[in-house]
Order: structure tokens, then sequence, then C-alpha cells
């Protein structure tokens, strides 16, 4: 999970534009990139650990891979949500 959250947070950065900070010029993008990185894994890891005590599903057949893989890539959507958010609230914008 952390593995493939990483991936999918590196590829997006790929696409992205650059980011810049009009509210800090000299602030460092790797720094508070890392820090933003941290955030967005540390607030996957208590949404999983959140789940984990939900309902058990009885899915039975192949449409239980299309459940989980929806899962995941909701996840990976927010954790790059709270990236942006907390890359924004540093004063980076793309």
């Amino acid at each position: 999970m952390r593995v493939l959250l990483l991936a999918c947070m590196a590829l997006s950065a790929c696409a992205s534009p650059p980011w810049t900070n009009p509210r800090n010029p000299s602030a460092d993008l790797q720094v508070d990139e890392a820090a933003c990185d941290r955030e967005a894994e540390r607030m996957a890891r208590l949404t999983q650990l959140g789940n984990a005590g939900g309902p058990a599903t009885n899915c039975v057949g192949p449409q239980c891979a299309t459940l989980e893989e929806n899962r995941r890539i909701q996840q990976v959507a927010e954790a790059v949500s709270i990236k942006k958010n907390c890359m924004a609230g540093r004063g980076w914008r793309q």
C-alpha cells in the first residue's frame, strides 16, 4: 500500500506544473514537499487503521477485485489532495 501510494504521488508530481511560493520565495521546496509527503502518508495510515475496524465484507467473486482497486484509487486521490492542501498551507502554488 505504501509503495503504491508513493509511486502514484511521484507520478502525479511529474505531470504537475512546478511549485512556486510567492508568499515566501526563499522557502525550501524539498523540505516542505518531504513534510507534506509524510503528512499524506500519516493520514493514509490513520485512514487504513480506521477502516480495519469496520464491518467485514462478504464479497465473493470478481467484483471484489474491482471494489478493492477502487478503494486503493480513492486512497491515492485522497493522499494527493492532502499533499496539495499541505503545500498550499505552506504558501506553495502550482
